[in-house]
């Protein structure tokens, strides 16, 4: 019996939801009928096959659409064939397996308590994996893991068993290696991407295998690893590879560290659980340091919050785990004093020194504080909450309460008239828990600087009081002062009634009281009767003058110690008070000198890097375009004076700011004492940059205009545009180029050749990067005709002697196309020395700086030619005596000038061996330049901010060598000299005397001329702002030219660093065993033992620890911002400067750490290893052979090679593990220096790396 066609064949099928649902009811009608005549139908097995396979194919095909699909699913959930029609769907072949998951997994019936759907859906699924792509598979279980958090995370109902079980078999073939539907990295990285901020993921059932799956990646994570990654430290400098490289990087929320963009290790692999947890000691390591707050940011990765320029508003962004990390430094501070106090173990000295750490902790922290508050990373309230909090807990150290309070009252001071008075609340909370002591305080010594903070207690409640009167919010201030302060409080509120006469006398060296003015000042810096005590400040430094005293005559500055016992807002008010002086005098156009006094106060007050805002930024935003608008030509030297030999650590965009200003030839005096001024200047700041510092603008500061400000480092002088090509050859060298960098290079390079097109010597050009190799190559400079010039020169002297017109010299002399008349000028020495008065007029004509410089570069090229002919002994030293009467006689060019103008100029083979030559006998031969060198040496000292009494001696030597910057019978009344406070000729050939050494350097022929100038003019150094950055740049760029010379080394190294012996304590740079071999005379053998190698690298990591293996030294004043960074460069160039080859001194590092690490704390051995790596990362690349050698011999011989070691590969790698049990290999430290090594490597090294696995492996 067979059915009616009418009902095995249900109607039209249709693509639309109507249609479908038509034909499942017509499928379920005909089942039905089915089961009622079931015992009157002809079965046969064929039939059956057949049928139910027709069925299927007749369900599938009905679904044409994704609607169509997504509607048969939601029938099919409720549907009682369900699961004839869910299988239906792997017999589509025109959906995707893609499209019918996606449809199946977006189903709203999709719940575990409907288990027949939920169930036979997951094995669908499971089923139609395979044809899956992996990006489908990946979505696929990311639904899933979100589908398991359906489920309840606590205990299981028998009715959820298998529900859940069927999810993890889905899972479970995902996971399935071997079926290979989703690379595994994807599947481990979506694991963790949930965890652990959801904690109901993993579900307990499902740890097992996700465990299991995790772990099977612990080997990947170890191979992918840094070893000791976490107990890496970074050098704190200005602005170096730390700041660059991302391997330091942070998240601001969590301080774990970043892989890649914001994603932190935890998300990514199974990492070792040091490296995913907070990296709160690195940020602890790095605020502890000096000058750290830039890097502290950087690493972070915050943004120093901009000015909305319609609302004047910045809005910040708190970032709670700086706050936290900050408070913890606080309390640190506080514990390491009690400790100190409580140590009767330490020797007299010891303490002292740990002592003053403490203090220049304190002080830095102060710092910090300010800093990160202004920016709004910070909120005052809730840090000053978190530290009462911290510091009301059972056992904390109240022994740094002073100093505490002291670092709050540098914030309240200056910030307390613009808030509120209740967010300082918390202050006062603090000073009540601080100061519980049951008897009164008594008061101080007036003669001891700690007495300023041991009243600062009571002054911050002074100030809060004045405050909360001011505004009548007297009830706010709910906290009383502590019983024990209430002399102190009396002693302070008696001091507003001191009179004027007991203030100023306080100050002076007879006084018994000398710290009353500072601490009457702290006090009272926010009400009226503070205008008293910083105008007694300002009369000291000559800021307030009497109608009969002479400013000139004030000449001693406010010592450090006393601006160092001032407050922020003291400190801020005085220099206000000293830039409004300064501009009062600009606007109304007074000639009257400065008091030097005021000055060098100023000076001393611009190293305080909180008061950047009025300080450097006031100096460059405000004083300098009202000094460059009203013409102030004297206040403007000194300033300049002030950038040259006073600050030392200014942050490089004002540097570059500065150098915009004075490279876009803003200034068109033709003042010649300014002009040298400047252009001395110019060469400071350039040479001066940083090898990191030299890169392209990352991100441009705003004018006030809220314009970008644009950044350029060339100018249109020849000379200095030089000195930017070799500082740029300087930067890339040694620290490499991001490739993004390398259109830069290319465009400062072709303005440069647009401005003033010039070429190098071959000499010159072999030491520069490739990069600048094929610049010059490919835009050649033009070249000058020597053997014309020479008769060009004799044709002019001649036309000279011959006119007799006054009018026509000068008009044909002072022609803008004649440039030969300083030759003209030199030959007249030589044949008559004597000068006629017109030469004086034509030299006046030619007027600006620029003129006459291309009139020097012609006169350094004529004398070259003439010097190449010479015709014996006696024509030289005329030659040279005519030169020398032109500098010193005549005053028509300054040494430090021609000097340079001379060592830059493009001269080949025997033509550049005249030219040092000249250059020698210029500076040896005469005496003049030699005894200025002697007498300033020996009279000066370079340590100025420990002086009462540098203008004085400074006077005195410009008394006995007076300097002038042109003729004495001139014509027309003379140029009226600016005042001078800092500058002598002595000061500004120093950075000339840099670059000629390394011209010489250039050049092999010169190098013992270059000896016997180094044995004469290396007492420079004594005064030079960055000597031992100098030597380490010098030994870095020329490490090829003097590999082969130990002597020169020798040479350069005892020379630099003996200048400075007087000034620095005994240790401060080199180690005994190398002081021992400098002092043997010209000895070049060195008998080396890895204890030697140990030794330094000890004193690096110790200086990392904060262990103190350098002596005391005032970092505010140093060329280095602390002694980490101290410590890298003076280890790196007593590195450079041994006579072995530098592939040796690579191995002797690594066998230093193998051999001792048996003598070295277990728990200090991570430290060791960071050392080697910052050392070797920062030396050339010729000592990083010596790692390469032990790499290559490691993975060519056992056990590399053919393992043949008990333990696994992973477990003998897997150095923390190994040196927990004491059972270390050589391969594992291989292996961990390596990692530190390229850890902090640059670009360039890490640029290296491809070439070496191609070459070597």
């Amino acid at each position: 019996m067979s059915l009616p066609s009418s009902v095995v064949e249900s109607g039209p099928q249709s693509t639309n939801s109507e249609g479908l649902s038509k034909t499942v009811k017509g499928k379920e009608e005909e089942e039905g009928l089915k089961r009622a005549f079931n015992l009157y139908l002809a079965k046969e097995n064929d039939e059956k096959e057949g049928s139910a396979k027709r069925k299927k194919n007749e369900l599938g095909q009905s679904i044409q659409d994704t609607d169509a699909l997504r509607s048969f699913v939601a029938e099919a959930a409720n549907s009682p064939r369900m699961e004839e029609m869910m299988e239906s769907l792997l017999e589509n072949k025109d959906l995707s397996p893609r499209v019918v998951s996606d449809a199946l997994l977006s189903s709203e019936a999709l719940h575990f308590k409907n288990e027949p759907f939920w169930i036979k859906t997951l094995s669908v699924l499971k089923a139609l994996l395979p044809g899956v792509d992996y990006k489908g598979v990946r979505e696929i279980m990311k639904i899933a893991i979100e589908k398991v958090l359906l489920f309840p995370p606590q205990g299981l109902e028998p009715s959820l068993v298998a529900p859940l079980s069927a999810l993890e078999n889905l899972l479970k073939y995902i996971f399935d290696r071997e079926a290979a539907l989703l690379p595994g990295y994807f599947i481990v990285n979506e694991i963790l991407k949930s965890y652990p901020e959801n904690p109901r993921w993993p579900h307990w059932k499902l740890i097992p295998m996700i465990s299991s799956f995790l772990n099977s990646f612990t080997q990947t994570a170890q191979m992918v690893s840094c070893a000791y990654r976490h107990r890496l430290r970074p050098i704190v400098e200005h602005y170096g590879k730390a700041h660059v490289v991302s391997t330091w990087k942070l998240d601001s929320n969590s301080l774990k560290i970043l892989l890649k963009g914001n994603q932190t290790y935890e998300r990514i692999l199974p990492y070792s659980k040091e490296m995913v947890e907070p990296q709160t000691g690195l940020l602890l390591y790095v605020l502890r340091q000096p000058y750290s707050k830039e890097l502290a940011i950087n690493i972070l990765g915050l943004q120093k919050p901009r000015k909305d320029a319609s609302s004047n508003v910045a809005p910040g962004a708190l970032c709670p785990a700086l706050e936290e990390v900050l408070v913890n430094l606080f309390v640190d501070a506080m514990n390491e004093l009690s400790e100190l106090e409580l140590d009767s173990s330490l020797l007299e000295y010891e303490l002292e020194r740990r002592l003053e750490n403490n203090r220049e902790l304190w002080r830095n922290l102060s710092s910090e504080l300010i800093f990160f508050i202004l920016f709004q990373f910070i909120n005052f309230g809730n840090f000053t909450n978190a530290l009462y909090e911290k510091l009301s807990a059972p056992g904390e150290a109240k022994s740094g309460r002073d100093e505490l309070i002291w670092a709050l009252l540098q914030y309240i001071s200056g910030c307390i008239t613009k808030n509120m008075i209740w967010d300082f609340v918390h202050a006062l909370r603090l000073i009540n828990l601080l100061y519980n002591d049951k008897e009164p305080i008594p008061i101080p010594d007036l003669n001891d600087p700690n007495a300023v903070k041991s009243l600062s207690a009571a002054a911050v409640y002074i100030q809060l009081s004045h405050r909360a009167r001011q505004t009548e919010q007297q009830p706010s201030l709910s906290y009383a002062l502590p019983s024990c302060l209430r002399l102190h409080h009396e002693f302070l509120l008696n001091l507003a009634n001191v009179n004027e006469g007991r203030l100023g006398t306080s100050l002076s060296v007879t006084g018994n009281e000398f710290y009353m003015v500072p601490v009457m000042c702290n006090t009272y810096s926010t009400q009226d009767c503070f205008q008293l005590p910083i105008g007694v400040l300002m009369a000291t430094i000559g800021g307030i003058v009497a109608e009969n005293m002479n400013p000139a005559n004030i000449i001693e500055p406010l010592p450090m110690e006393t601006l160092d016992c001032l407050s922020v807002h003291v400190k801020m008010s005085l220099i206000h008070s000293i830039v409004t002086h300064i501009q009062k005098q600009v606007s109304n156009k007074t000639n009257t000198a400065l008091a030097p006094a005021l000055i060098e106060t100023y000076s001393r007050l611009l190293v305080y890097p909180e008061l950047e805002s009025l300080g450097i930024k006031g100096l460059l935003n405000q004083l300098l375009p009202l000094v460059f608008k009203q013409g102030a030509w004297n206040i403007l030297h000194v300033l300049l004076e002030i950038f040259s030999y006073r600050l030392h650590h200014i942050q490089s965009h004002f540097r570059l700011s500065l150098l915009n200003h004075l490279q876009q030839g803003i200034l068109l005096s033709k003042h010649t004492q300014l002009n040298l001024c400047i252009e001395s200047t110019t060469l400071k700041l350039i040479t001066g940059l940083g090898n990191a510092e030299v890169s392209p603008p990352k991100n441009s500061s705003l004018n006030s205009q809220g314009k970008p400000v644009s950044t350029v480092l060339y100018g249109e002088s020849e000379e200095l545009n030089r000195v930017v090509v070799l500082t740029l050859a300087r930067a890339i060298h040694i620290y490499g180029l991001e490739n993004q960098s390398a259109i830069w290079v290319k465009d400062v390079l072709t303005s440069v050749m647009t401005l003033t097109p010039h070429s190098w010597p071959s000499h010159t050009l072999s030491n520069f990067p490739t990069i600048l190799q094929d610049f010059f190559k490919e835009n050649p400079g033009p070249k000058e005709n020597k053997a014309q010039l020479k008769s060009r020169v004799e044709e002019e002297y001649k036309t000279w002697s011959s006119m007799s017109n006054e009018h026509d010299i000068v008009q044909h002399f002072s022609n803008s196309n004649n440039t030969l008349f300083l030759c003209v000028f030199w030959k007249m020495l030589l044949e008559t020395d004597h000068v006629t008065p017109i030469a004086y007029r034509v030299l006046e004509r030619i007027g600006a700086a620029k003129a006459l410089t291309a009139h020097l570069r012609s006169l350094c090229d004529m004398l070259v030619c003439e010097f190449s002919k010479s015709g014996g002994s006696g024509h030289v030293k005329n030659c040279i005596d005519a030169l020398n009467n032109l500098i010193w006689k005549y005053k028509i060019v300054s040494l430090d000038r021609l000097i340079l103008c001379m060592a830059l100029r493009t001269h080949e083979g025997s033509e550049a061996q005249v030219c040092f030559f000249i250059i020698q006998l210029l500076l040896l031969k005469p005496h003049d330049f030699r005894n200025r060198v002697s007498e300033f040496v020996r009279t000066l000292s370079p340590e100025h901010q420990l002086l009462k009494d540098f203008h004085s001696k400074h006077s005195e030597f410009h008394q006995k060598f007076p300097e002038k910057f042109g003729p004495d019978d001139h014509s027309t009344s003379p140029e009226a000299p600016l005042p001078v406070y800092f500058s002598n000729v002595c000061l500004r050939f120093i950075p000339v005397f840099d670059i000629v050494v390394h011209r010489f350097l250039e050049l092999p022929p010169v190098a013992k001329s270059l000896e016997t100038l180094i044995d004469h003019f290396s007492v420079l150094y004594k005064f030079h702002a960055r000597p031992i950055t100098y030597l380490y740049n010098t030994l870095h760029y020329y490490e090829k030219r003097v590999r082969d010379k130990p002597s020169l080394k020798k040479k350069l190294v005892r020379s630099i660093t003996g200048a400075l012996k007087d000034i620095r304590p005994n240790g401060w740079c080199l180690t005994e065993e190398y002081l021992n071999y400098l002092a043997v005379g010209e000895q070049v053998t060195w008998t080396h033992n890895i204890e030697y190698y140990v030794s330094l690298i000890g004193r690096l990591a110790k200086s990392i620890q904060g262990k103190n293996a350098f002596p005391k030294m005032d970092w505010r004043f140093n060329e280095f911002p602390n002694e980490g960074v101290h410590a890298m460069y003076v280890t790196c160039v007593e590195v450079m400067g041994l006579p072995v080859e530098p592939l040796k001194v690579g191995e002797y590092f690594l066998e230093a750490i193998w051999e001792a690490h048996r003598y070295i704390p277990q728990d200090e051995i991570p430290d060791w290893i960071n050392a080697v790596g910052i050392i070797i990362s920062n030396l050339p690349e010729a000592y990083w052979e010596g790692l390469y050698i032990k790499l290559v011999q490691a993975l060519t011989s056992p056990p590399l090679s053919q393992w043949n070691l008990s333990q696994t590969p992973f477990r003998v790698f897997n150095f923390q593990a190994t040196h927990l049990v004491h059972c270390q290999h050589k391969l594992t430290y291989l292996l961990a220096i390596s990692h530190s090594v390229w850890h902090h490597a640059g670009f360039n090294q890490i640029q290296l790396l491809p070439d070496l696995v191609r070459d070597k492996f």
